[in-house]
């Protein structure tokens, strides 16, 4: 892993413990133990992130508590080192609307102390960037599977009922981070993780994208996704080379594939994330290259265990509370 690679990790929180294999033993138990003296609670405007909720007496779902082995101890603390991120604010126990600025700020500020945050980005007509995931957008305006959203409006949508909480533009949203950034002592703490989706993918629209957040003074906080090697991400170093990248890998990846993948595939990129559904095989791959990996979708107990157990620096959640 390059110098610069591993200050931005630590700089925001993310334990690299890819070495770590729960395997049971005390030996791991006190390995794990060690590198959580990287991450002591004091240091944290939060505190623990996930142990008071998975480990801790009381916690809800409560996965690890009431446990002394030592594999969970090790998850426990392999767990307190990752960094959370919440997918797309939703909010399935929430008061709040989902995708709302307002879930994003109780998320930080009152559930656990999410600081990271998963976005996906659509463009719409005039050049417009909407945050949602295509698949939601479209429900929302009862459009077909393949609508081209470039002809949705923002004047349309609007006057289809997406208010401006729960369907805002890249714009609108942005400097609620900035907001949020400002309240923190730690100017790296908060990290945006950008997911331009379909048309959206594009070095015009990650221009655009870039510039607004250039505007609201988060360049250092943001990572863009990539999910292969496409043509044009040559011109994307190109141009702007200062960007930090994320290579995701979709769970329908095959096995020829993954015996196929070299270190040269990560070449430019920071982090790898991969779909925590993935063969083990690619998930170690991975690992064995030295960079560290923010898995997705870990919702339950044993995507988290399978994550933690396959080296994963991070974990995407739509309930990372």
């Amino acid at each position: 892993m390059g110098g610069e690679t591993k200050k931005f990790l630590m700089q925001n929180k993310i334990g690299c413990f890819h070495q770590l294999v729960c395997a049971g033993s005390v030996s791991v138990v006190l390995f794990v133990a060690a590198l959580f003296s990287q991450f002591p609670p004091e240091s944290s405007r939060h505190g623990p992130k996930i142990k008071s909720e998975l480990c801790g007496p009381g916690s809800t779902p409560n996965w690890f508590a009431g446990r002394s082995d030592a594999r969970t101890l090790a998850m426990c603390r392999s767990a307190e080192a990752a960094q959370i991120c919440s997918h797309q604010a939703l909010a399935p126990d929430m008061t709040e609307k989902e995708g709302s600025a307002a879930a994003v700020r109780s998320y930080w500020r009152q559930r656990g102390g999410i600081t990271c945050f998963d976005l996906d980005l659509v463009l719409l007509a005039e050049g417009q960037v909407m945050v949602s995931h295509p698949k939601r957008l479209r429900e929302a305006l009862s459009l077909s599977t393949d609508s081209d959203l470039r002809k949705v409006s923002v004047w349309g949508a609007r006057g289809a009922g997406l208010d401006i909480q729960t369907f805002p533009l890249l714009s609108e949203m942005l400097p609620v981070f900035a907001e949020l950034k400002s309240e923190s002592a730690d100017d790296k703490e908060l990290l945006l993780l950008l997911d331009l989706k379909e048309q959206a993918l594009s070095p015009s629209v990650l221009e655009h994208v870039l510039e607004v957040v250039k505007l609201n003074r988060l360049q250092d906080n943001v990572v863009v996704w990539f999910l292969d090697r496409r043509h044009d991400l040559a011109d994307v170093i190109e141009h702007f080379p200062t960007v930090r990248m994320i290579r995701g890998f979709r769970d329908n990846i095959d096995g020829e594939n993954v015996t196929k993948l070299s270190p040269d595939a990560m070449d430019g990129f920071h982090f790898a994330g991969p779909s925590v559904k993935l063969p083990k095989l690619l998930l170690h791959k991975l690992v064995t290259f030295g960079i560290d990996m923010i898995s997705w979708i870990v919702d339950d107990e044993g995507a988290l265990t399978r994550a933690l157990e396959m080296g994963s620096s991070g974990v995407i959640s739509n309930r990372p509370r």
